[in-house]
């Protein structure tokens, strides 16, 4: 249990370091400002957050989704893309996959959440292996054939390898297996 902790800690620490490079220098500065309450709103065009931070953000559907991490961009004034990073462990049972799939669609589905600010909804899941990327990807389409929301859904799969090989190699970018709900 400990030892599946660190490494999950590990992969999300590593995941932004690796994905959001650009943003690692003023990461500390915004961390501070947040802890000091000197952030009462969106003031940056970029913010990544971790479920430590989910109580703080106020919001019921970052703790229902229960995403590993939270990331929003500012795409214009009033628009944003939100993102969520998804870490699962390599001994994840298929019927846990399967449950956090219909979690994800089952709080979608409700009105509550819908905003018209929210330009796209990112879910990136970084995978063990390719065997449960396979099993997410049959699973998926017939969520997203029931999803009728407004809101552009995109599903983005890789493996820890993948991301490490862009660590490694110093790549432009890393092969992320992507499915839209537009396809469905």
């Amino acid at each position: 249990m400990v030892k599946g902790f660190r490494i999950k800690c590990q992969v999300l620490a590593d995941a932004y370091l690796i994905l959001y490079k650009k943003y690692v220098p003023t990461f500390p500065q915004i961390i501070e400002k947040r802890l000091s309450n000197e952030i009462t709103k969106r003031t940056d065009s970029y913010e990544f957050f971790t479920k430590a931070f989910f109580e703080d953000l106020d919001s019921e559907f970052l703790n229902r989704l229960k995403p590993d991490a939270y990331c929003s961009s500012v795409q214009t004034k009033d628009i944003a893309n939100h993102a969520m990073l998804y870490i699962l462990d390599s001994y994840i049972p298929r019927l846990m996959l399967q449950y956090v799939l219909k979690r994800i669609f089952t709080t979608l589905d409700e009105e509550a959440w819908e905003d018209d600010t929210i330009a796209s909804l990112g879910f990136f899941f970084i995978c063990p292996n390719n065997m449960i990327i396979i099993y997410l990807r049959r699973l998926l389409p017939s969520f997203l054939e029931r999803y009728y929301g407004s809101t552009e859904l995109i599903f983005h799969f890789a493996t820890r390898n993948q991301l490490y090989k862009r660590k490694k190699y110093k790549t432009g970018k890393t092969e992320w297996i992507t499915v839209y709900s537009s396809e469905y």
